[in-house]
Order: C-alpha cells, then sequence, then structure tokens
C-alpha cells in the first residue's frame, strides 16, 4: 500500500514481490499521486488518494479543487432467465429488452449507460 490509509488491495500501487522498488516508485499511480501535489500537473488516471480525506484535507486539494477525469461508464451485460441477487425484476417480467443501468468506475461519475441482455439459450 502506498500508504497506511490505502489498505484495499485493489488499490494497491505495486508489489515488490513483482517489480524492484525504482520500477513501482515510478509507475502511473505513484507518478499519479504525487503529481496531485504539484500544480502543473493534471491527473490521466484514478488513484485512490483522489477520495482519501488526508489529501481532502490537504491545501494541495484545496488548491486543485474537484478532479474531472471523464470516466466512461461500464457497460453490463445481463442474462434475462438468471436472477440477479435473488431476485427477478419487479413484476416479475424477465430481463429481456434493453434497459439503463447505472455504471460507475471506482466510484466516480456515475452516469447512464444502455446495456443489452441476452436471450438465453
Amino acid at each position: 500500500a502506498p500508504c497506511c490509509y490505502l489498505t484495499d488491495k485493489t488499490q494497491d500501487f505495486g508489489d515488490l514481490n513483482d517489480a524492484s522498488v525504482k520500477k513501482v516508485w515510478n509507475n502511473s499511480k505513484y507518478t499519479t499521486a504525487r503529481g496531485l501535489f504539484k500544480n502543473d500537473v493534471v491527473p490521466e488516471e484514478w488513484v485512490g488518494c483522489l477520495d482519501c480525506s488526508v489529501y481532502l484535507g490537504s491545501s494541495a486539494a484545496k488548491h486543485r479543487g474537484p478532479v474531472d477525469l471523464h470516466i466512461e461508464p461500464v457497460v453490463l451485460q445481463v442474462n434475462g432467465n438468471k436472477t440477479i441477487n435473488g431476485n427477478r425484476r419487479a413484476g416479475g417480467a424477465e430481463m429481456l429488452e434493453s434497459e439503463a443501468i447505472r455504471g460507475s468506475q471506482n466510484g466516480q461519475n456515475e452516469e447512464m449507460t444502455e446495456a443489452k441482455t441476452e436471450k438465453p439459450v
């Protein structure tokens, strides 16, 4: 983990079992995180620091303001005959038509996207 606040493995910045310290330190996640504290660097990818209370409370975050990464929505495909979380669609209807599904990536910028469901084989 890059610090004691990001303890979730999915937000890790690298693994020293797989790469050298130099390679991990200079990877895109670490350079993005360090760049958050510089005025002339615009982050190109999401890192856990962006929603961390320590960073958000820093003068660097207050000076920079909100970061908009233009995250692309995630498209989910759902098989119409399978249940979702143990429940069928409200009213018992199966999901065979296109439906709008909220998708987000890393909890950022929820947007509506259209997902096509497949008919069972």
